[in-house]
């Protein structure tokens, strides 16, 4: 077997090895132009001057209920290459369907799902389906899909109610079992005050709270979730809002990063590949203080190497640039100075102009605790030059941006199919916002790995090369804040017309390459076991 595979699977996947090893070239999706019968009127026009469009009515999103809560999830839950909608809410976890074209069919609640504030979507039964986890303020509840876009609630994840509140969850195969784990993160872990108080007593105050602690689950041969404490022994009570897997230390293995309410320290805790973790945030230069809520990563300079963002509270983003195998936060002197008094949540950073650069886009808001009053924040863009700076940039009177609220999470996907990133925005002062892009501009190519030991293909990298020019992309575990974004792996080309290669290194280790073909296409790449 190839060592890389010896290294990281075993012979645990060997008949999954050997059932891909004959699998096809990768494909390419037709484009599907919706259908005409949608009893829709046809999209707003486009406007580049606008940057982005607010199109929450016309997509069918602004009767939704205003009780929803900050998280929200895009994802192709019903196998039809469109990517839909998971929005907690007061009532019940809703699934709106995507007609095709960017707009959504009536809200379907999912029985059983009660309250929820986060929603995060990947397969996590091993049988090829996409299911749920939700995160509620007492408990996280797993529902299994059926891959049509209906789940039905699963016993192979339980948590006890017990005091403290839940926050994020993120998922990765910290172990290369072939299944992907999970980390259930507390942002509090309750207090004495909270376990000792009657109905008639005075709230307790949760700045007295030092936090909770993470939950590591791993499945086990038969699927049930079950609690590994080394990760609470590591890292102990947390005050976690922010969690994410990607690649830290840059060797090829998943890690965690674990960011902390109240300007604490982040925790970067490199996987030891066989499910154990260290703490490296002070030796990587990640450990400074936030009051992190969202994660994003990329390669901002084109050197090769995966920078990464951190939504934060006044200043409003941390922006680490990797170099030498450490990190240094230079968002100020990058162009995200004026962000000093804001307040980052969801953030994506993404091709959205398709100049070849990565930008950023993010939503923000002040809760009630975080100043003396709740205050309302517009949505940020700025456009990356490709060496790792930033500027800011506004869209004429009317544009998406200017729309201000709590914003909470932010999901991003490709909803209308036309090849560039949109976003649809949780707030918890109001219903769903959904952000057309109109930037327009350049070529693109669009991604979806078929890897079949679980999706998302949290750590994979994709590099495209068009000429002299590549473009690499990670698969990071539950980006932004608040849900899961779309699957599909979206490069910007700029000005290249066709693609001289692809290659894949999937998370098991295992490099393939694969043939190019013309600009703005959406491939399925589909792993292929080495031969030999």
């Amino acid at each position: 077997m190839n060592a890389a595979l010896s290294w990281r699977g075993g012979p645990r996947v060997l008949a999954v090895l050997v059932a891909v090893a004959c699998a096809a070239e990768s494909a390419t999706v037709p484009d599907a132009t919706p259908t005409s019968d949608v009893g829709l009127t046809p999209p707003p026009a486009t406007d580049p001057a606008l940057l982005f469009r607010d199109i929450t009515d016309w997509a069918g999103l602004a009767t939704l209920p205003a009780t929803a809560g900050p998280g929200v999830a895009a994802a192709d839950i019903d196998g039809d290459d469109d990517d839909d909608l998971l929005i907690p809410t007061e009532g019940a976890l809703l699934v709106l369907r995507n007609r095709g074209d960017g707009s959504f069919g009536p809200a379907e609640p999912i029985a059983d799902s009660d309250y929820g504030w986060m929603v995060y979507v990947a397969e996590l039964t091993g049988d090829g389906k996409l299911d749920l986890v939700l995160s509620q303020p007492r408990a996280v509840r797993l529902f299994e899909g059926h891959g049509d876009g209906t789940f039905t609630r699963s016993a192979l994840l339980e948590t006890a109610l017990a005091p403290g509140e839940y926050s994020v969850v993120t998922y990765g195969d910290y172990a290369f079992r072939g299944r992907l784990s999970l980390v259930l993160a507390r942002h509090y872990g309750g207090t004495d005050c909270e376990r000792t108080r009657t109905a008639d007593s005075p709230p307790c105050d949760k700045d007295d709270d030092p936090g909770g602690l993470p939950d590591l689950r791993i499945p086990n041969d038969d699927g049930l979730f079950t609690s590994d404490p080394s990760l609470a022994t590591l890292v102990g009570r947390a005050r976690v809002k922010a969690a994410a897997t990607a690649d830290l230390n840059q060797d090829g293995i998943v890690d965690l990063w674990l960011g902390q309410d109240g300007y604490l320290p982040g925790l970067a805790l490199l996987s030891s590949g066989n499910g154990g973790f260290v703490d490296a945030g002070a030796a990587l230069g990640l450990n400074v203080a936030a009051s992190a809520m969202g994660f994003d990563g990329g390669d901002i300079d084109g050197d090769g190497d995966v920078d990464y963002v951190v939504a934060n509270l006044l200043p409003g983003l941390q922006l680490f640039d990797y170099d030498d195998g450490r990190y240094t936060e230079v968002a100020a002197e990058r162009g995200f100075a004026e962000l000093s008094s804001y307040s980052t949540w969801g953030l994506g950073l993404m091709d959205f102009d398709h100049d070849g650069d990565l930008d950023l886009l993010g939503v923000g808001g002040f809760g009630a605790g975080e100043i003396e009053v709740a205050t309302p924040l517009e949505r940020i863009y700025f456009a990356g030059d490709g060496t790792g700076h930033f500027e800011r940039r506004y869209g004429v009177s009317g544009s998406g941006l200017d729309e201000s609220g709590s914003a909470r999470g932010a999901a991003f996907a490709d909803f209308d199919r036309d090849g560039d990133v949109d976003m649809v925005v949780a707030s918890t002062d109001g219903p769903l916002q959904m952000l057309r892009n109109e930037l327009g501009g350049g070529n693109w190519l669009l991604v979806r790995l078929d890897y079949p030991w679980h999706r998302p293909a949290v750590g994979a990298v994709v590099t495209v090369t068009a000429g002299a020019k590549s473009w690499k992309r990670w698969v990071i575990g539950t980006p932004s804040y608040g849900g899961s974004s779309s699957e599909w792996v979206h490069v910007g080309l700029g000005d290249a017309t066709d693609i001289d290669a692809i290659e894949v290194r999937w998370p098991n280790g295992v490099t393939q390459q694969e043939p190019g073909g013309p600009a703005r296409q959406r491939r399925v790449i589909t792993f292929r076991a080495p031969r030999g």
